[in-house]
């Protein structure tokens, strides 16, 4: 997976739903946040990146305490990748994960070319195949304890089918790095598979 010089994750050519990236959208508790989802196969060539930086993020904060925190936040979901299978109502998550990824500002968006997307033009949407930027971080506070994903930024990738639903910023150089930069969580990937096994 590219990674940025900031640290964050770069994951490519993965289809995206309800984007709320121009405008944010209010949660069940009112915030307002700019939004994305992402879908994600299992053989993904970035999927065990992205699991072995959630498990870096969650040892960084809890320590010893790893195992035994990161049962409990799956079995209440607190874990930011999520079983799409869990989501009957949405057909397209079938047998994919999903992560779900939030910004208090407003994200950096691009068209393929490099452009800088300001506002909604067609150029992304809810169904289409786009390289996303989050920046992963653990929560541990009178909110409860979770793995969250930030996220920085999003360029389209390639036309889908349309699925009609809707901090940090990444800039443009951080979509054009080598497969090859240095990822901080590259001591993570081998091992800690007890672990692994818990996401």
């Amino acid at each position: 997976m590219p990674r940025t010089a900031s640290g964050a994750l770069r994951i490519d050519n993965v289809r995206v739903a309800f984007l709320h990236i121009f405008k944010p959208k209010a949660n069940d508790k009112g915030e307002e946040k700019y939004a994305a989802t992402m879908l994600i196969a299992k053989d993904h060539p970035d999927y065990d990146l992205i699991v072995s930086g959630i498990l870096a993020k969650a040892k960084e904060k809890w320590k010893d305490q790893t195992a035994a925190v990161m049962k409990a936040m799956k079995l209440s979901d607190k874990i930011c990748i999520h079983d799409g299978d869990s989501k009957p109502k949405y057909p397209e998550y079938a047998g994919l994960m999903y992560i779900n990824a939030y910004n208090d500002i407003k994200p950096t968006a691009y068209g393929k070319d490099g452009r800088v997307l300001e506002t909604y033009d067609g150029t992304l949407y809810s169904g289409c195949y786009a390289n996303v930027i989050i920046d992963l971080w653990a929560q541990d506070n009178e909110y409860g304890q979770r793995v969250n994903a930030e996220l920085m930024g999003i360029q389209f990738h390639a036309d889908g089918e349309n699925l009609g639903g809707g901090g940090k910023a990444a800039s443009a150089s951080d979509f054009d790095l080598p497969d090859e930069a240095a990822s901080p969580f590259d001591d993570a990937a081998g091992d800690d598979e007890d672990l692994k096994n818990l996401m």
